[in-house]
């Protein structure tokens, strides 16, 4: 998937270093630096790109109501071969906020890690979506089905 960056982001800098972003009509974005670093994020996923290619990424997932009825949250699925994580991730995920004063954060996403199995059914039902809108390839989908990516 290819994000157009068709819309313009401003942020600031907030606690911990974090990176507030705001777009537009769109939910504000936290770009949080325990997922910046990998001496901070223990099991985590760490971006490998940077702060504003991943809160494009979360506003083209937001966009494209990139989500999933089994679990809360969108997703964002590579269809190059431009890895998000530093463990050669192409897959983001960013949890919904259970509180109405919690903004969106993100990580990347990889099926090594522990993950509810909630997760991993969401994000396979948002590839099948993507790869019936064309917006991934069948073989990208099918590596997701098989857990493969």
């Amino acid at each position: 998937m290819v994000c157009t960056h068709d819309f313009s982001l401003s942020h600031v800098v907030v606690q911990n270093n974090d990176h507030l972003y705001k777009c537009e009509s769109r939910p504000e974005y936290l770009s949080v630096n325990y997922h910046r670093s990998a001496a901070k994020s223990g099991d985590k996923g760490v971006w490998s790109i940077s702060r504003d290619e991943e809160a494009f990424r979360f506003y083209c997932a937001h966009s494209h109501s990139n989500s999933s009825k089994h679990y809360p949250g969108l997703w964002h699925i590579e269809n190059n071969n431009s890895y998000v994580g530093n463990a050669n991730e192409l897959i983001a995920f960013f949890p919904e906020p259970i509180n109405s004063d919690e903004n969106w954060h993100g990580y990347p996403f990889t099926f090594a890690r522990r993950s509810p199995v909630d997760r991993i059914r969401a994000l396979k039902e948002v590839a099948e979506i993507l790869r019936e809108k064309k917006v991934i390839s069948i073989a990208r989908a099918k590596k997701i089905r098989q857990g493969d990516l």
